[in-house]
């Protein structure tokens, strides 16, 4: 769970929109990512904390990474090979 303060995230998110291509690590559901024509993964659709992050979140006056960052949008580009049912870095799987 990664949490930070709101500004840090909205100023994150504001220059990633000001980019061609983003590129992220995630550890999200293979269903939850799909590959696009050209070949690249990309998430189907936003994607939100679970309620615990969240309030956790809030406790301390912070925002949740998924609350604050959206990488649904089409220049962000997830970077790493599914396995297992689950999207993450290639070098975890099966170490």
């Amino acid at each position: 769970m990664h949490l930070a303060d709101p500004w840090y995230y909205k100023d994150l998110q504001m220059l990633a929109e000001k980019q061609d291509r983003v590129l992220y690590e995630l550890i999200a559901d293979k269903q939850d990512v799909l590959v696009d024509e050209s070949g690249r993964r990309r998430l189907r659709e936003r994607l939100y904390p679970a309620w615990q992050q969240t309030m956790s979140a809030k406790a301390h006056g912070l925002q949740a990474q998924l609350e604050g960052l959206d990488y649904s949008v089409r220049r962000q580009i997830h970077s790493h090979e599914c396995g297992s049912g689950l999207c993450c870095n290639p070098t975890s799987e099966g170490d």
